[in-house]
């Protein structure tokens, strides 16, 4: 059958739309790809963690050469979906930083393009392609994206469950992947089990109905969660691993409220969260002339899980990427809540206007998002880890070289004779001073904002000498 060139534009001119708009943007991440945003602790975490499964077959950190972190399990804020396929890519194409980068873009793409075939399927291929510019616009997308974190491709497997959930009606499939998504981001998407509890037990349907399809959900789960617990629980049985998890969630702001302004204060001079709170009561308007039950169920469903995720907000020191994901959904759904509301209220506007209102509202959102992302947005930006990290490899390829008070410099480093010692909150150090060991590395890298540092600085300064400074970082070499 032959089709003219016309006809397939006219045809497929949304799903082109989507391809070049994801080419261009491979074509801009590529560009700052390393530097925006910079390398940060939870990613250098997942590095660290993908660096010694690929070379070592150990989903752990090391303190030092052999010297592994005795408590894995509490380092897993990004899961083994990412820690493995990412050690996988390391496999095939060497380690490093420019790789992990690659790997996470390959994510991005994937996310995005899933969510295009998810949407198209749930509403129409128009609402689909707004709702896709609006997340592909959207600056924090990127700035969760680009490190490698488990954000967006938890995000991702979110995805393919909703596909099955709503469209499907497979629980079995829905919880099967849900699952990888737990375990990819647990603090993001554990709002998964109580949501889906939530809307189950909402159905009409005989109470033993309902608690069956919460068993099928939680049941289908397990499976992604036992291959967490086979990979980085040495004693699965034992109790004192699982108090220690259950403590760290439970306490993990502990440490690091105190030096943050209190959150409830800080709601109102937000910015994100005006803006998603606006967003949000236009979904809630919308919400009662909706009449479709399974888009009624998915603006359910997004309600009850921003509840979930804001809480978790505001226990925490004001970190946004707790309500990423429902940022996420609220943007989605906008598309098709501006459709509704202008089918409803369009008759109060003059006709041209009425026909095409809720596209032009997307439309200037849009536009606004895009100036944003490409002026003000906050992706911070540093090379500073990098050049750090270049000068030791290449004044120092083959020195022992310990980092005090930074992973971030040490998983860049080519040496195996590597050492570290951190903190973080919630949990043991991670090494132990370089200076008490009886024999003290040739090369130390020292981040001088750090406790580690400046609780060390007199002992360090009478040891070594200072070489140079880059950034935050000194490098100190032991005097002869």
């Amino acid at each position: 059958m032959h089709i003219s060139l016309p006809a397939f534009f006219r045809t497929f001119w949304i799903e082109l739309i989507v391809i070049v708009v994801m080419f261009l943007m491979c074509t801009w991440s590529a560009s700052t790809l390393l530097t925006k945003p910079k390398i940060w602790i939870d990613e250098t975490l997942t590095l660290e963690l993908s660096r010694n499964l690929s070379e070592h077959g150990v989903l752990n950190a090391q303190s030092g050469p052999g010297e592994w972190y005795p408590q894995p399990y509490l380092l897993q804020e990004t899961g083994y979906p990412v820690t493995a396929s990412l050690a996988g890519f390391f496999k095939i194409f060497g380690y490093g930083f420019t790789q992990a980068r690659i790997a996470m873009l390959i994510w991005i793409t994937a996310a995005l393009g899933t969510f295009f075939l998810v949407f198209r399927k749930l509403f129409s291929k128009e609402i689909a392609l707004q709702s896709f510019l609006l997340l592909s616009t959207f600056a924090s997308f990127y700035a969760n994206g680009r490190p490698a974190t488990g954000e967006i491709p938890g995000f991702a497997f979110f995805l393919v469950g909703l596909y099955f959930w709503l469209s499907r009606s497979n629980l079995w499939l829905t919880g099967l992947v849900w699952g990888f998504a737990v375990v990819t981001k647990p603090s993001v998407f554990i709002f998964l089990i109580p949501s889906i509890t939530i809307m189950l037990l909402l159905q009409r349907k005989l109470f033993i109905s309902r608690v069956y399809d919460i068993v099928r959900v939680g049941t289908a789960m397990m499976p992604a969660g036992l291959v967490w617990t086979w990979l980085v629980i040495p004693e699965p049985f034992s109790l004192t691993a699982w108090q220690s998890i259950l403590g760290f969630f439970t306490h993990s702001f502990d440490a690091a409220a105190g030096s943050a302004p209190p959150v409830v204060i800080s709601i109102f001079s937000q910015p994100t969260l005006i803006y998603f709170a606006l967003w949000l009561s236009v979904l809630c308007i919308a919400l009662r002339f909706i009449t479709d039950h399974k888009i009624r169920l998915l603006y359910f469903f997004t309600l009850i899980y921003t509840v979930f995720s804001f809480t978790q907000y505001l226990r925490s020191p004001g970190w946004l990427r707790y309500i990423l994901i429902s940022e996420f959904l609220i943007l989605a759904l906008l598309p098709h809540a501006f459709q509704i509301l202008q089918e409803r209220f369009g008759h109060m506007l003059p006709s041209r206007i009425a026909q095409k209102s809720a596209a032009i509202i997307i439309g200037v959102i849009v536009l606004f998002q895009f100036v944003q992302l490409n002026t003000i947005a906050k992706l911070y930006t540093s090379d500073g880890v990098i050049r750090t990290a270049e000068y030791i490899n290449t004044r120092y390829p083959n020195a022992s070289v310990a980092s005090l008070g930074s992973l971030t410099t040490s998983v860049l480093l080519d040496t195996d004779d590597r050492s570290v010692y951190i903190r973080f909150p919630g949990i043991p150090a991670i090494g132990s001073n370089p200076l008490t060991h009886e024999k003290l590395p040739s090369v130390i890298i020292a981040d001088e904002t750090s406790d580690e540092y400046l609780e060390s600085k007199k002992v360090l300064e009478a040891r070594y000498r200072k070489a140079a400074t880059i950034d935050a970082f000194g490098i100190y070499e032991l005097k002869k």
